[in-house]
């Protein structure tokens, strides 16, 4: 059995399975929602990824470095 497998036999015995998935919902929606910021966010000169749940900014190498 896989580990997703296990985790939802596991998720079907907890008597709190509904709570607990009322909580997951919340989880899901609020990244939902962050994911939809981050995409309006976006455009040509902004460079970031959306990892985890977080917007994760990359600086852009300034002229001159690297270069030889």
């Amino acid at each position: 059995m896989s580990t997703r497998e296990e985790l939802l036999v596991q998720m079907q015995q907890h008597p709190d399975i509904v709570l607990l998935m009322k909580e997951v919902r919340t989880i899901l929606d609020g990244e939902t929602k962050k994911r939809a910021e981050f995409r309006n966010l976006i455009h040509e000169n902004v460079t970031a990824e959306f990892i985890n749940g977080e917007i994760v900014y990359h600086s852009l190498p300034k002229e001159g470095i690297g270069e030889y």
